[in-house]
């Protein structure tokens, strides 16, 4: 059995795995949540595997129980709100932080080794016009680590200043930063619920607390891993046609 805390929305549901930290899976009818979660949760355990961190075996088959059930907007189109669970209002501790930052470092060595082996011009090329480019993802990552901790601090400073040049030293220059900023909350704030005022949602009373920054950044990395898989094979594909 597998616990689901799931968001339903127009156009499909969401399902997060509050026991494996940053496992998301979407589904469009409540008939195909088992088989989103079985394939997330596969993908999942296999970069636990690949990058060493830990994530509680499931024996297969399984069946989905429902925890929390949440009416919210499709989280997957993006300036949407995200759902605010039970789990979200615990504290969160310093060794929350670690534990949830072992699987966010898991994530990112995962995220680099695929488009780090890219050329400059494979990373800018934008095959869809609806669609960012493998490079402006990464920028977009990168953006939303600030913006995620923004959410509990209306004066947050801006890091521009003091971010390094270039994608791959300011991505892992803001991920150090976001562990460092959560690291060091006080207890007085670790289970604050704030609504933040600066760069809202779709929903400007949308409701975040230190757990919810921590596990959607999780499940952004996490969610657009899958992405850069396809982009990654269009990128080899057109690559290829080209006689490279």
């Amino acid at each position: 059995m597998i616990e689901v805390f799931l968001e339903k929305a127009k156009g499909g549901y969401m399902a997060h795995l509050f026991s494996h930290l940053g496992c998301v899976a979407r589904a469009r009818s409540a008939r195909g949540l088992e088989k989103a979660v079985a394939e997330a949760l596969g993908r999942y355990e296999e970069i636990a595997r690949r990058r060493n961190f830990a994530a509680t075996p499931v024996r297969r088959p399984f069946k989905i129980k429902v925890v929390e059930e949440v009416s919210g907007m499709p989280i997957w189109e993006s300036g949407n709100p995200a759902a605010l669970f039970g789990p979200d209002l615990e504290a969160l501790t310093p060794e929350a932080v670690q534990s949830g930052f072992r699987i966010m470092e898991g994530l990112r060595a995962e995220l680099l080794a695929k488009v780090r082996e890219l050329e400059p011009a494979q990373l800018q090329a934008q095959r869809d016009p609806n669609r960012r480019s493998l490079g402006q993802t990464l920028e977009h990552l990168a953006d939303c680590e600030w913006w995620y901790l923004s959410r509990i601090d209306d004066d947050l400073p801006y890091f521009e200043d003091k971010c390094p040049k270039g994608i791959f030293p300011r991505l892992a220059w803001l991920l150090d930063k976001a562990r460092q900023y959560l690291l060091e909350l006080p207890v007085e704030r670790q289970a604050l619920v704030f609504v933040p005022h600066r760069h809202p949602t779709s929903d400007p009373a949308e409701r975040w607390t230190p757990r919810k920054v921590l596990r959607r950044l999780l499940e952004h990395e996490f969610e657009h891993l899958s992405a850069i898989d396809r982009d990654i094979a269009a990128a080899k594909k057109a690559r290829h046609r080209a006689g490279g």
